[in-house]
């Protein structure tokens, strides 16, 4: 082998060890068992270029959706749910992560950049990514083919969820664009036309699921293979 030859050959090994290294110690992608079930879980739902609307999250099996634009206050009140800003909520789930040793899990980076760009928070040393996560766990542990697409929809097959056809993929910020434009032109919730109020409640089911099918997603990953544990 000549030295050129050898050096390259040395320089790919030496790439493919640090890549190895470097999946092992992905924070975002480790999880075990425990913070899996302690997990403080989200999902966010938002009109393009803006911050979310409305964010579900999930502690210990209980869903809470709050309502962050005060925009649809009437319609946060139909259904019972808080207002809050999107900032004041999130600082508040953060320091409740490192004051009770949880992780914050999304399926993806997206509330990792939204939370920093809308917030100035940095969730990085408590964040979890979900679809890193399931991707190690199908390429290990192929508990099913492997999906056509990494997306949420995807794992739920995998994992055998039946999503409600009527919900749908990718239209919560259609529903909030339709129900600002009815509450701009009726302001109160309760004098919006049934089709309105139907896409409310479809928009909660829609970011409800969401969330579930994330935590069902992590908790069964961290029961199979225990990532970020020796």
């Amino acid at each position: 082998m000549s030295q050129a030859t050898k050096s390259f050959s040395e320089t790919v090994r030496a790439m493919n060890s640090t890549s190895r290294a470097k999946r092992r110690d992905d924070p975002d992608r480790n999880i075990t068992p425990l913070e899996a079930t302690r997990g403080i879980y989200i999902d966010f739902e938002a009109l393009s270029g803006h911050e979310p609307s409305l964010v579900g999250y999930s502690v210990d099996e209980s869903l809470v959706q709050v309502v962050t634009d005060d925009r649809f206050q009437s319609a946060a009140d139909a259904k019972g749910l808080p207002v809050t800003p999107f900032g004041r909520l999130m600082s508040e789930l953060h320091e409740r992560a490192v004051t009770e040793d949880r992780r914050i899990v999304a399926f993806s980076q997206h509330e990792l950049r939204v939370t920093e760009k809308w917030c100035g928070i940095d969730l990085g040393d408590r964040y979890a990514d979900g679809r890193k996560i399931g991707k190690w766990w199908i390429n290990r542990c192929e508990p099913c083919a492997r999906p056509a697409e990494w997306s949420l929809a995807g794992f739920e097959k995998c994992l055998g969820i039946e999503r409600p056809p009527h919900f749908g993929y990718q239209k919560a910020a259609k529903r909030l664009r339709d129900m600002l434009t009815q509450l701009g032109r009726r302001f109160e919730y309760d004098l919006l036309t049934p089709v309105a109020k139907a896409k409310w409640t479809k928009l909660l089911d829609y970011n409800a699921v969401d969330v579930e099918s994330l935590v069902r997603l992590v908790r069964r990953v961290g029961d199979d293979l225990g990532l970020g544990e020796e």
